[in-house]
Formats: C-alpha cells, sequence, structure tokens
C-alpha cells in the first residue's frame, strides 16, 4: 500500500506541474471573429510569428487579416501576442493548426 499511495502522489505532482503554457481566445464581433491567442517561453517571438502568419494563409477564407499583431506580449519576457480579426468564414480549428504548424504544441496547445 505504501508504494501505491507514493506512485499516486508523484502522478498527481507531475501532473499538476504540467500546465498549458498557451492560450487561445476567440470573441465575436458581429461579422467576424477576434482571436487572441497568447503563449510563454517562446524563444525566437520573431520566427514563431512568422510562422504563424504563413501557416494561417494556407486556409483561403483566412487570408483577409484585419488589426494583425504578432510581438512579445506584456507579461514579460518570451510571452508571444498574437492577435487579428477574421471573417466568420476563418474557424477556431484553422487557428488552432496554424499554432501546431508553427509550434508543435510543445509550448502547450490551443483550444478557441
Amino acid at each position: 500500500m505504501q508504494l501505491s499511495t507514493s506512485v499516486l502522489t508523484t502522478a498527481v505532482a507531475a501532473l499538476l506541474t504540467t500546465t498549458n503554457a498557451a492560450s487561445c481566445r476567440r470573441a465575436d464581433s458581429g461579422d467576424g471573429y477576434r482571436f487572441y491567442v497568447g503563449a510563454d517561453d517562446i524563444e525566437n517571438i520573431s520566427d514563431t510569428c512568422g510562422l504563424l502568419w504563413k501557416n494561417l494563409d494556407r486556409f483561403p477564407t483566412c487570408f483577409f487579416v484585419t488589426n494583425p499583431t504578432c510581438n512579445q506580449g506584456d507579461k514579460g519576457w518570451g510571452h508571444l501576442h498574437w492577435e487579428f480579426s477574421v471573417s466568420k468564414a476563418c474557424n477556431s480549428g484553422m487557428v488552432e493548426s496554424s499554432w501546431w504548424e508553427a509550434t508543435k504544441n510543445k509550448k502547450g496547445h490551443i483550444n478557441c
């Protein structure tokens, strides 16, 4: 019984320390969506931003982007902030796919 409790305690501790360092929020703006994506511990924000835009461009319905920004966010070094508006034809799955292609979810997955 002692071993089982120890194994369980270790597993719970590992689970609690494994947090998702990335997040996504989608806001409905009437005729479109505004996406807000953030992630911590991104080593090369400039390159990651380039990959995010490149991967989003794979989707024809996401081609027309307004008010775009992708840079170091206000939460300190390594915090990536990606924000943009698109038509409702550009859905959450396309944004999530662009994130995966750019980061391979190494700093967390997003669910918009």
